[in-house]
């Protein structure tokens, strides 16, 4: 199953025009680009991804679609501010993140360290109203939410994210934190098929099951009209 071409068919079908939305780990613009097409010409799509050969290639990619609705950073987004280390994977540079991973034991060659900034996401965007995120950034999602929790709170965005244990591991030992976290924000949390899971240890079994590793993320008060996507989604 695509699951890319899941995820994308999901957010086609939210009210996002004229919205602000974020894409973090946004790699080349996979999403970046229908995201930027999604929202419009009065929409902007504020996409972070710290890897500077992927960047450039992102900001390529995005001229050629003439999609200046696009910013794009060089941040890595986490729970804390300054510089980090970057591993860096130059052959799949999609598996690259913050810290080293035990795929990484089986590659032949070790990770590059690059330097990176990382910063809360709170603090680089305190007052934008955000509609939507999506968080791509290989075991990372709960620090870089853990920067976002005055964003969840005041702008309610519905977030889609990524977690899987075999990712997840390398930067903590209980997924179901993920899990609390948006519970603990007035959240909702649904399989990328639409699946409510109603308890952290429901989650914790999926992340470990890993049949798939996309979530979304709906404050309370969404829920209805994230359900209605996941319907309409079904039924093109």
């Amino acid at each position: 199953m695509d699951f890319e071409a899941l995820l994308e068919a999901f957010y086609r079908e939210l009210d996002l025009s004229s919205k602000t939305v974020i894409d973090v780990g946004a790699h080349v613009g996979r999403h970046t680009l229908p995201l930027a097409e999604k929202v419009g010409r009065e929409g902007t799509v504020h996409a972070f991804e710290p890897i500077p050969t992927i960047r450039l290639q992102l900001v390529a990619n995005a001229l050629a679609a003439g999609a200046n609705n696009i910013i794009v950073y060089p941040f890595a987004l986490s729970e804390v501010n300054g510089m980090a280390d970057f591993q860096f994977i130059p052959n799949i540079p999609e598996e690259s993140g913050l810290k080293a991973r035990h795929i990484y034991n089986a590659l032949p060659d070790p990770a590059q360290l690059i330097p990176v900034q990382q910063h809360c996401l709170d603090d680089l965007l305190p007052e934008t109203s955000v509609a939507f995120m999506k968080i791509d950034i290989e075991g990372g999602e709960l620090d870089m939410l853990k920067g976002s929790r005055r964003l969840l709170r005041r702008a309610r965005p519905i977030v889609v994210f990524e977690c899987g244990a075999a990712s997840f591991l390398g930067y903590h030992d209980r997924p179901q934190e993920l899990f609390q976290l948006f519970t603990d924000a007035d959240y909702t949390v649904f399989s990328i098929h639409g699946e409510r899971i109603d308890s952290p240890e429901s989650f914790r079994e999926k992340t470990f099951a890993q049949n798939y590793w996309d979530y979304v993320a709906s404050p309370s008060e969404k829920c209805a009209s994230v359900i209605e996507a996941f319907n309409r989604r079904a039924n093109t």
